[in-house]
């Protein structure tokens, strides 16, 4: 997918969304370390549901998987840009693998519903 060459991942993927067994073990590894991101961030913070989880492409799928296993009480989990396995809730028609203006304002009025 990369042409050969080695670039910033979250997992390796031979194709998108992967696979089969394609990078399991790097999700695994990814969403234990994300893991304990989350952790530290609720030790700070007074009120741990303030944590939202966010991502774009890899990143967006991790934060599924997350959303799906994860033990702690989230205030939010975003995917842009990233899949869903089976099914997606939201689409952008026209979107391709890329960020746009409509995704975005979704977004910011989501997060300050949520956080707020």
């Amino acid at each position: 997918m990369n042409e050969g060459q080695l670039r910033p991942a979250w997992f390796d993927a031979f194709h998108l969304p992967p696979c089969g067994s394609c990078g399991v073990s790097g999700i695994s590894a990814s969403v234990a370390r994300i893991e304990h991101i989350i952790l530290a961030e609720m030790q700070i913070l007074s009120q741990p549901n303030r944590v939202v989880v966010a991502g774009f492409s890899q990143g967006a799928a991790l934060s599924m998987i997350l959303a799906l296993t994860s033990l702690h009480d989230l205030g939010g989990v975003v995917s842009l840009s990233g899949w869903i396995p089976r099914r997606c809730r939201q689409t952008y028609n026209g979107l391709d693998h890329s960020i746009g203006d409509q995704e975005i304002n979704d977004l910011v009025q989501w997060l300050q519903d949520t956080l707020v």
